[in-house]
């Protein structure tokens, strides 16, 4: 609304979401679309508004994700996805950023603790088990083959899936694996991975 829009301005102001849209991944935008209806859903709740001037209504938001078991992780999230929508709205500050709610999830994290649980990684006996289920045809060798890379990779499966062609590279010692994003690399500067062979 700063200046009459042209055609010119509309196309750059479609760019301009297009890219804004592009800041998050869509499983990123997908959960804190989930968090946001929680968090309105908890503050219809309560009969309170979502859009609210402190943290008083977000701490205790917290104190009731804290009561349903929500992990560290999780709640983390919410209050990054609930500060997103504030700003979106054009609120300068959002309670996120309040020192009662800084102080909440300090008291959270000591009482809940921070540590993550991890899968168990695959080990060595578990991909010879994979790659001796794969069948003997086409679609087998090519299964086995990409578990091998994975392994040798230690890649995620959203990397392998990414792989295409032009991203091996043979050499006389093995293969050299263009990764051109991974969930570390939200800005695609890539990386070359080494398989001796």
């Amino acid at each position: 609304a700063l200046i009459p829009h042209s055609a010119e301005i509309e196309n750059l102001m479609a760019q301009v979401r297009i890219y804004a849209d592009a800041a998050k991944v869509p499983a990123t935008r997908k959960a804190y679309a989930a968090d946001i209806c929680d968090s309105r859903d908890f503050c219809a709740r309560i009969g309170q508004p979502f859009f609210t001037q402190g943290g008083e209504i977000l701490a205790l938001y917290l104190a009731d994700l804290a009561r349903r078991e929500k992990k560290p992780s999780t709640i983390a999230r919410r209050i990054a996805a609930i500060a997103t929508e504030y700003h979106s709205a054009g609120y300068r500050d959002s309670p996120a950023s309040s020192f009662l709610v800084r102080e909440v999830l300090r008291g959270l994290k000591r009482t809940m603790g921070t540590a993550q649980e991890r899968k168990a990684p695959l080990l060595l006996s578990d991909i010879e088990r994979i790659v001796a289920a794969c069948p003997a045809r086409l679609i087998g060798w090519r299964d086995r083959a990409l578990v091998l890379l994975g392994f040798a990779l230690g890649s995620r499966r959203a990397e392998l899936a990414a792989l295409e062609v032009r991203d091996l590279e043979f050499m006389d010692q093995g293969l050299v694996v263009t990764i051109r994003r991974g969930k570390a690399d939200q800005e695609q500067q890539g990386r070359k991975v080494p398989v001796a062979l």
